[in-house]
Formats: structure tokens, sequence, C-alpha cells
């Protein structure tokens, strides 16, 4: 029984350990979602609500460590990235890197890139009337498991128009931090 539970620690940890990936910038994003092979992509998951860095300037391939951070209890996403000092926030390229190159990593975020777009919507009163509230909508890219099965979707979160920020307390799986190998 206690060998079963050193076993289960020492596979997660080799699990969640630094990984290193290439990506291939001369790929178009959608062969990057395509080499993920997940059965379902959230369709709003485009090339233009996540643009990624393109130019010529850039290397035909590189390769870049990959350092998790992974929390088994409600956490904040500020304190999450604190936690993570030293890195840079990985973006859409490096995630999509992960779920190509390392298939059995999931549930994982990736909050170097949000997308936001706005939500209008109403609220009744106490006098039966409707207000309209306009807030925010954030979008995470996410891979994760539905019935064994990998898929690429977004977590949604309603962040109030005014302060235009994502912090909600939830129970954040993986997210990552990026760097480049010289």
């Amino acid at each position: 029984m206690i060998l079963d539970g050193i076993r289960k620690q020492v596979a997660y940890r080799k699990l969640w350990a630094p990984k290193v990936v290439t990506i291939d910038h001369a790929l178009s994003f959608d062969e990057r979602l395509a080499a993920g092979n997940y059965v379902r992509i959230d369709p709003d998951i485009t090339e233009e609500h996540f643009p990624a860095q393109q130019g010529p300037w850039l290397k035909k391939a590189e390769q870049r460590e990959i350092r998790f951070f992974h929390s088994k209890k409600l956490i904040l996403l500020t304190e999450a990235i604190a936690k993570m000092k030293g890195f840079p926030l990985g973006g859409i390229k490096e995630f999509l890197a992960i779920g190509e190159q390392y298939p059995d990593l999931s549930p994982i975020i990736c909050v170097g890139a949000v997308w936001q777009y706005p939500f209008n919507h109403s609220i009744p009163t106490s006098g039966g009337q409707y207000i309209t509230v306009h807030d925010i909508i954030s979008a995470i890219p996410c891979i994760y498991r539905v019935g064994g099965k990998r898929e690429l979707g977004l977590q949604r979160f309603i962040c109030p128009s005014e302060k235009r920020q994502l912090d909600p307390g939830w129970y954040f799986p993986a997210i990552f931090r990026t760097l480049p190998i010289s």
C-alpha cells in the first residue's frame, strides 16, 4: 500500500518535471492545431483570437524549456504566477507544441494567451425591470480529457468590465512558463 503511494508520487513528479519542446515557426496555426491530434477543438481557438509572432527574424525551429506549476488546491491566478518567478509565461505557440509533443500532459492551461471579448447581458431587478450589464469575457486555452480523449478548449471567465482582470479563485490545472534554450 505504501509502495503504491510512493510509485504514484514518483510518476506524478516525472509527468510534471521540466520538459523541452521544439517550436517549428514554419508551421501555420492550423497545422499546429492538427498536430495535437485532439478529438475536439473549440471553434474560437483561431489565429485571429490568439495571434502568434511571425516574421523572417524568427528561426525555423527553436527549443524552449518548459516548467510547470501544478496546484492541488484552490488558488488565485496571481498567486500561481507569483510562485513561478524567473520564467516568462508561455504563449500559444509553446502551448500548442506541448500539446503535440507531450500528449499525456493534461489538464494544462495557457495563461500567457488570453482572448478577451465584450459580453452584454441583462439582469432582472427587484422591480421587474432589467438592466444591461457590460462585462468582459476572458478565455484561456486549455487541454483536458473527457472520457479519456484529449480536447483543446477554452476556459471562460466573466471579468467585470471596470476591472478587466482575470483572477478568479479556481483550482488551476498545470500552468507553464518557458525559457529559450541557447
